[in-house]
């Protein structure tokens, strides 16, 4: 038996944040295309909170549960990622990995505990530029390790991550960001058990990322006299 009322409390939570988020995106976006930096390359650290539920199913255990809001816990990482603007456009896309340390645990009752571990992630974004923000969403696929208490062997989740975000330009070359992601694993079993677990993870997390290095706009130089 699952219990699905945290689960979509939790996805609707996850919703509004990122609508939220979005809607500020929008309605601060310039009117007018700029044009901007074609190759940026940037690397940073980040930390925050994150929260699961995971959904149970097993045709031998119909009585287990799941503490589904219950599940929190903080996590913190190291990133890195290229972004590429368009020259005359508020436009830019860009590809991006990260790692993040974790340990978000969620009771199996009266089984046991268990922690989603440290997870990395690949993926893309694209969004636009304000000045010194901008405001983008974004795309990946994503690993965690896992652990339980009494020994038995866990599997490696893989799901999808999707979110959105905004960032600062506090100097020339730091920049703070905020984002918001949900990922949603794809179902896993417990070795030596007929337990199935499917998590959802929702992450809020600040960046502070130090651009590496950029390569220019080329320049039209006048014709010669």
């Amino acid at each position: 038996m699952t219990n699905d009322k945290p689960k979509s409390h939790l996805i609707v939570l996850a919703g509004l944040i990122l609508a939220a988020i979005a809607c500020l995106a929008v309605s601060l976006a310039p009117t007018k295309a700029r044009a901007q930096t074609p190759l940026q390359v940037y690397a940073g650290v980040h930390g925050g909170y994150s929260m699961m539920s995971t959904e149970v199913s097993s045709p031998l255990a119909p009585g287990v549960s799941i503490d589904g809001l219950g599940s929190k816990g903080l996590v913190g990482g190291l990133h890195a990622g290229v972004d590429t603007g368009f020259p005359g456009s508020i436009w830019f896309a860009g590809i991006f990995g990260d790692y993040t340390w974790q340990k978000v645990d969620f009771s199996i009752n009266p089984i046991a505990t268990a922690r989603l571990g440290d997870s990395w992630t690949i993926g893309g974004r694209a969004g636009i530029n304000s000045g010194k923000s901008k405001y983008y969403g974004l795309v990946g696929y994503t690993q965690a390790e896992s652990s339980i208490t009494g020994g038995m062997a866990m599997p490696v989740f893989k799901g999808v991550t999707y979110g959105v975000g905004t960032s600062y330009a506090l100097a020339a070359n730091l920049v703070a960001s905020l984002e918001a992601r949900m990922t949603h694993f794809q179902s896993a079993t417990v070795v030596g058990t007929p337990i199935d677990l499917q998590p959802d993870q929702l992450s809020v997390v600040m960046r502070l990322s130090l651009q590496l290095g950029s390569v220019p706009s080329p320049v039209a130089t006048p014709p010669l006299k």
